[in-house]
């Protein structure tokens, strides 16, 4: 009997565990700035995946993006994660949006200065 309840424990115990680190690596951090090299900024927590629209007074205004590491994101220019139009894709941090790295010859740059909108991030 004794060795049911102290298996039914140590089971028990287990199960819980799991969640709680499915849910720490759920959590995706960046910083958003207003200005280049990462200045202004605030910092935003949010679950994998999850399509982020910018409030008003951030919308169209980040020069700059600082990631967690392991995270890679995706800055869309219209609201709700638009794909029709405009976005771009990051695992490193952009410490000046008008010179955004994009796919193309070596050294090609986009200027997503002050255009995002939304973003969605997870883990990479």
């Amino acid at each position: 009997m004794q060795f049911s309840v102290i298996l039914s424990t140590l089971v028990a115990g287990v199960a819980l565990a799991a969640p709680i680190s499915d849910i720490e690596k759920r959590d995706i951090g960046i910083s958003l700035c207003k200005d280049v090299n990462f200045a202004n900024c605030f910092q935003s927590t949010q679950p994998s995946t999850t399509c982020v629209p910018l409030a008003q007074d951030w919308n169209d205004s980040t020069s700059s993006i600082n990631l967690d590491a392991g995270i890679l994101c995706y800055f869309f220019v219209n609201p709700d994660c638009d794909t029709t139009v405009d976005f771009f894709h990051t695992e490193v941090a952009v410490p000046d949006l008008s010179k955004t790295p994009v796919n193309g010859p070596d050294g090609s740059t986009r200027d997503y200065s002050k255009k995002i909108s939304s973003y969605r991030c997870s883990d990479s």
